[in-house]
Protein backbone atom coordinates (compact mmCIF):
# COMPACT_ATOMS: atom_id res chain seq x y z
CA UNK A 1 0.00 0.00 0.00
CA UNK A 2 1.32 3.48 -0.89
CA UNK A 3 0.48 6.68 0.92
CA UNK A 4 1.08 9.88 -1.07
CA UNK A 5 2.11 13.00 0.86
CA UNK A 6 2.10 16.63 -0.27
CA UNK A 7 5.10 17.77 -2.32
CA UNK A 8 6.12 20.86 -4.33
CA UNK A 9 8.12 21.57 -7.48
CA UNK A 10 11.43 21.97 -5.61
CA UNK A 11 11.12 18.44 -4.21
CA UNK A 12 10.33 17.01 -7.63
CA UNK A 13 13.21 18.90 -9.29
CA UNK A 14 15.63 17.73 -6.62
CA UNK A 15 14.42 14.16 -6.98
CA UNK A 16 14.73 14.20 -10.75
CA UNK A 17 18.28 15.56 -10.39
CA UNK A 18 19.13 12.77 -7.98
CA UNK A 19 17.81 10.13 -10.35
CA UNK A 20 19.83 11.67 -13.20
CA UNK A 21 22.99 11.47 -11.08
CA UNK A 22 22.33 7.88 -10.00
CA UNK A 23 21.75 6.65 -13.56
CA UNK A 24 24.37 9.01 -15.10
CA UNK A 25 21.94 10.43 -17.65
CA UNK A 26 20.66 13.94 -18.43
CA UNK A 27 17.10 15.01 -19.06
CA UNK A 28 17.48 16.80 -22.43
CA UNK A 29 14.93 17.72 -25.03
CA UNK A 30 15.37 14.23 -26.48
CA UNK A 31 14.20 12.69 -23.19
CA UNK A 32 11.32 15.06 -22.44
CA UNK A 33 8.95 12.27 -23.25
CA UNK A 34 10.30 10.43 -20.21
CA UNK A 35 9.60 13.32 -17.84
CA UNK A 36 6.52 11.74 -16.39
CA UNK A 37 8.38 8.49 -15.74
CA UNK A 38 10.98 10.48 -13.80
CA UNK A 39 8.21 12.29 -11.94
CA UNK A 40 6.62 9.03 -10.87
CA UNK A 41 9.96 7.67 -9.66
CA UNK A 42 10.64 10.90 -7.79
CA UNK A 43 7.30 10.76 -6.01
CA UNK A 44 7.91 7.17 -4.96
CA UNK A 45 11.43 7.89 -3.73
CA UNK A 46 10.75 11.06 -1.81
CA UNK A 47 7.04 11.31 -1.06
CA UNK A 48 5.76 7.77 -0.46
CA UNK A 49 5.61 5.54 2.56
CA UNK A 50 5.35 1.80 2.11
CA UNK A 51 3.68 -0.41 4.67
CA UNK A 52 4.67 -4.08 4.82
CA UNK A 53 2.77 -6.65 6.81
CA UNK A 54 4.42 -7.34 10.18
CA UNK A 55 3.96 -10.16 12.64
CA UNK A 56 1.87 -8.89 15.52
CA UNK A 57 3.59 -9.69 18.82
CA UNK A 58 1.83 -8.74 22.04
CA UNK A 59 4.32 -7.46 24.61
CA UNK A 60 2.16 -8.82 27.38
CA UNK A 61 3.21 -11.39 29.95
CA UNK A 62 0.71 -12.97 32.35
CA UNK A 63 -1.83 -10.46 31.03
CA UNK A 64 0.25 -7.44 31.99
CA UNK A 65 2.54 -5.19 29.91
CA UNK A 66 6.26 -5.83 30.37
CA UNK A 67 8.53 -2.87 31.12
CA UNK A 68 12.05 -3.83 30.02
CA UNK A 69 13.37 -0.57 31.51
CA UNK A 70 13.02 -2.32 34.87
CA UNK A 71 15.74 -4.80 33.86
CA UNK A 72 19.37 -3.94 34.53
CA UNK A 73 22.00 -5.82 32.55
CA UNK A 74 24.11 -6.99 35.46
CA UNK A 75 24.70 -9.86 37.86
CA UNK A 76 23.27 -9.62 41.38
CA UNK A 77 24.73 -11.60 44.28
CA UNK A 78 22.54 -12.97 47.05
CA UNK A 79 23.16 -14.58 50.44
CA UNK A 80 20.98 -17.39 51.79
CA UNK A 81 20.09 -17.62 55.51
CA UNK A 82 18.41 -20.39 57.48
CA UNK A 83 15.81 -19.92 60.25
CA UNK A 84 18.55 -19.15 62.81
CA UNK A 85 20.04 -16.38 60.67
CA UNK A 86 23.13 -18.39 59.74
CA UNK A 87 24.41 -17.92 56.19
CA UNK A 88 24.06 -21.28 54.44
CA UNK A 89 24.47 -20.53 50.74
CA UNK A 90 24.77 -18.02 47.92
CA UNK A 91 23.22 -17.24 44.55
CA UNK A 92 24.29 -15.15 41.56
CA UNK A 93 21.58 -14.21 39.05
CA UNK A 94 22.07 -11.96 36.04
CA UNK A 95 20.32 -10.54 32.98
CA UNK A 96 21.64 -9.48 29.56
CA UNK A 97 20.19 -8.71 26.13
CA UNK A 98 21.94 -10.74 23.45
CA UNK A 99 20.91 -10.93 19.76
CA UNK A 100 17.21 -10.40 20.41
CA UNK A 101 17.19 -12.62 23.49
CA UNK A 102 16.85 -11.76 27.14
CA UNK A 103 19.37 -14.14 28.72
CA UNK A 104 19.55 -15.02 32.42
CA UNK A 105 22.31 -16.99 34.10
CA UNK A 106 22.03 -18.49 37.56
CA UNK A 107 24.57 -20.09 39.90
CA UNK A 108 23.27 -21.30 43.28
CA UNK A 109 24.87 -23.35 46.03
CA UNK A 110 24.53 -24.48 49.61
CA UNK A 111 27.80 -24.40 51.48
CA UNK A 112 27.32 -27.93 52.84
CA UNK A 113 27.56 -29.29 49.29
CA UNK A 114 23.97 -30.55 49.23
CA UNK A 115 23.08 -28.51 46.11
CA UNK A 116 25.11 -26.81 43.39
CA UNK A 117 23.26 -25.51 40.32
CA UNK A 118 24.19 -23.61 37.18
CA UNK A 119 21.60 -22.62 34.59
CA UNK A 120 21.00 -20.45 31.54
CA UNK A 121 17.61 -19.33 30.20
CA UNK A 122 16.85 -17.56 26.90
CA UNK A 123 13.69 -15.52 26.38
CA UNK A 124 12.87 -14.48 22.79
CA UNK A 125 11.92 -10.78 22.92
CA UNK A 126 10.32 -10.94 19.45
CA UNK A 127 8.05 -13.96 19.90
CA UNK A 128 7.81 -13.13 23.61
CA UNK A 129 8.32 -16.60 25.01
CA UNK A 130 11.05 -18.64 26.63
CA UNK A 131 12.92 -20.35 23.82
CA UNK A 132 15.44 -22.56 25.62
CA UNK A 133 16.94 -23.49 28.96
CA UNK A 134 19.81 -25.57 30.27
CA UNK A 135 20.14 -26.66 33.90
CA UNK A 136 23.00 -28.55 35.52
CA UNK A 137 22.18 -29.48 39.12
CA UNK A 138 24.28 -31.53 41.54
CA UNK A 139 22.58 -32.85 44.68
CA UNK A 140 25.19 -34.83 46.58
CA UNK A 141 26.04 -37.90 44.47
CA UNK A 142 23.18 -37.22 42.02
CA UNK A 143 23.49 -35.03 38.91
CA UNK A 144 20.55 -33.73 36.88
CA UNK A 145 21.16 -32.26 33.40
CA UNK A 146 18.21 -30.69 31.55
CA UNK A 147 18.33 -29.19 28.04
CA UNK A 148 14.99 -28.04 26.63
CA UNK A 149 13.71 -25.87 23.80
CA UNK A 150 10.24 -24.47 23.22
CA UNK A 151 8.84 -23.96 19.72
CA UNK A 152 5.38 -24.26 18.12
CA UNK A 153 3.83 -24.85 21.57
CA UNK A 154 5.95 -27.98 22.06
CA UNK A 155 8.67 -28.58 24.64
CA UNK A 156 11.47 -30.77 23.34
CA UNK A 157 14.79 -31.96 24.65
CA UNK A 158 16.34 -34.30 27.19
CA UNK A 159 16.66 -34.68 30.94
CA UNK A 160 19.43 -36.94 32.20
CA UNK A 161 19.90 -38.13 35.76
CA UNK A 162 23.07 -39.86 36.89
CA UNK A 163 24.18 -41.36 40.19
CA UNK A 164 27.45 -43.24 40.45
CA UNK A 165 27.38 -45.56 37.41
CA UNK A 166 23.60 -45.39 36.94
CA UNK A 167 22.36 -43.10 34.15
CA UNK A 168 18.73 -42.55 33.21
CA UNK A 169 17.55 -40.44 30.28
CA UNK A 170 14.10 -38.90 29.85
CA UNK A 171 13.30 -37.63 26.32
CA UNK A 172 10.83 -34.74 26.20
CA UNK A 173 8.63 -34.08 23.15
CA UNK A 174 5.21 -32.93 24.30
CA UNK A 175 2.69 -30.10 24.45
CA UNK A 176 2.16 -29.20 28.11
CA UNK A 177 -0.06 -26.13 27.68
CA UNK A 178 1.84 -24.03 30.20
CA UNK A 179 1.50 -20.27 30.56
CA UNK A 180 5.14 -19.92 31.64
CA UNK A 181 8.21 -21.88 32.67
CA UNK A 182 9.17 -21.70 36.35
CA UNK A 183 12.51 -20.06 35.49
CA UNK A 184 10.73 -17.47 33.35
CA UNK A 185 9.01 -16.17 36.49
CA UNK A 186 12.32 -15.09 38.02
CA UNK A 187 13.41 -13.50 34.76
CA UNK A 188 10.35 -11.27 34.36
CA UNK A 189 8.31 -10.92 37.58
CA UNK A 190 10.03 -7.63 38.42
CA UNK A 191 9.12 -6.08 35.02
CA UNK A 192 5.41 -5.89 35.91
CA UNK A 193 3.46 -3.26 37.83
CA UNK A 194 1.38 -4.71 40.67
CA UNK A 195 -1.51 -3.06 42.45
CA UNK A 196 -3.90 -3.85 45.25
CA UNK A 197 -6.27 -6.66 44.33
CA UNK A 198 -3.96 -8.23 41.74
CA UNK A 199 -4.02 -12.03 41.70
CA UNK A 200 -2.71 -13.84 38.63
CA UNK A 201 -3.50 -17.54 38.14
CA UNK A 202 -1.14 -19.52 35.92
CA UNK A 203 -0.07 -22.98 34.85
CA UNK A 204 3.69 -23.38 35.24
CA UNK A 205 5.97 -25.95 33.63
CA UNK A 206 8.62 -27.06 36.15
CA UNK A 207 11.67 -28.45 34.28
CA UNK A 208 13.26 -30.14 37.30
CA UNK A 209 10.20 -32.38 37.63
CA UNK A 210 9.20 -32.39 33.93
CA UNK A 211 5.65 -31.58 35.02
CA UNK A 212 3.06 -28.89 35.62
CA UNK A 213 2.14 -26.87 38.69
CA UNK A 214 -0.85 -24.66 39.42
CA UNK A 215 0.38 -21.34 40.76
CA UNK A 216 -0.67 -17.77 41.48
CA UNK A 217 0.98 -14.39 41.97
CA UNK A 218 -0.81 -12.16 44.50
CA UNK A 219 -0.11 -8.57 45.49
CA UNK A 220 0.61 -8.33 49.25
CA UNK A 221 1.50 -4.68 49.80
CA UNK A 222 4.29 -2.14 50.20
CA UNK A 223 7.19 -2.42 52.64
CA UNK A 224 10.55 -0.77 53.34
CA UNK A 225 13.23 -3.35 54.17
CA UNK A 226 16.91 -3.49 55.02
CA UNK A 227 19.14 -6.11 53.37
CA UNK A 228 22.95 -6.34 53.08
CA UNK A 229 22.81 -4.29 49.83
CA UNK A 230 20.95 -1.41 51.54
CA UNK A 231 17.47 -0.12 52.29
CA UNK A 232 14.72 -0.41 49.68
CA UNK A 233 11.06 0.57 49.29
CA UNK A 234 9.45 -2.55 47.86
CA UNK A 235 6.34 -4.05 46.35
CA UNK A 236 5.67 -7.39 48.01
CA UNK A 237 4.12 -10.30 46.09
CA UNK A 238 3.38 -13.91 46.97
CA UNK A 239 4.12 -16.69 44.48
CA UNK A 240 2.09 -19.69 45.64
CA UNK A 241 2.08 -23.19 44.21
CA UNK A 242 -0.11 -26.26 44.57
CA UNK A 243 3.03 -28.41 44.44
CA UNK A 244 6.04 -29.10 42.23
CA UNK A 245 7.71 -25.77 43.08
CA UNK A 246 8.21 -23.87 46.34
CA UNK A 247 6.05 -20.97 47.48
CA UNK A 248 8.01 -17.68 47.59
CA UNK A 249 7.33 -14.31 49.18
CA UNK A 250 9.20 -11.77 47.08
CA UNK A 251 10.20 -8.13 47.67
CA UNK A 252 10.73 -6.09 44.47
CA UNK A 253 12.23 -2.59 44.68
CA UNK A 254 10.05 0.23 43.36
CA UNK A 255 12.93 2.00 41.62
CA UNK A 256 13.85 1.69 37.95
CA UNK A 257 15.64 -0.51 37.11
CA UNK A 258 13.92 -2.74 39.64
CA UNK A 259 15.65 -5.33 41.79
CA UNK A 260 14.38 -8.52 43.37
CA UNK A 261 15.67 -7.61 46.80
CA UNK A 262 14.50 -10.48 49.01
CA UNK A 263 12.90 -13.93 48.84
CA UNK A 264 11.40 -15.95 51.67
CA UNK A 265 10.75 -19.66 51.09
CA UNK A 266 8.48 -20.76 53.97
CA UNK A 267 8.64 -24.48 53.19
CA UNK A 268 12.42 -24.49 53.69
CA UNK A 269 12.49 -21.61 56.20
CA UNK A 270 15.04 -20.04 53.87
CA UNK A 271 15.63 -16.31 53.37
CA UNK A 272 17.55 -15.00 50.33
CA UNK A 273 18.72 -11.35 50.39
CA UNK A 274 20.46 -9.10 47.89
CA UNK A 275 24.08 -8.82 49.02
CA UNK A 276 25.49 -6.09 46.78
CA UNK A 277 24.72 -3.89 43.77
Amino acid sequence: MFKFERFDKRVVDYAIGAINRVFNITLTETFKGMKYIYLALAICLFSCNTTLPEKEISKMWLGKPVNFNRIQETVYNYHMFDSTGAEVGSMAFGWSFEDGMLVSRDTSQFYDGSVYETAIFEFDTSDFRLSSLAIDMKMGPTTLDIDLSYENDKIQGMAKMSRDTLIREFPVDSVFGQHVFREELYMLMHTLDYKEGDSLALDVFVPSGLGMSKASITYVGQESIQVPAGKFDCTVILLQSSGGMPTNKIWISNEEPAKMVKFYVPGAELTIELADL
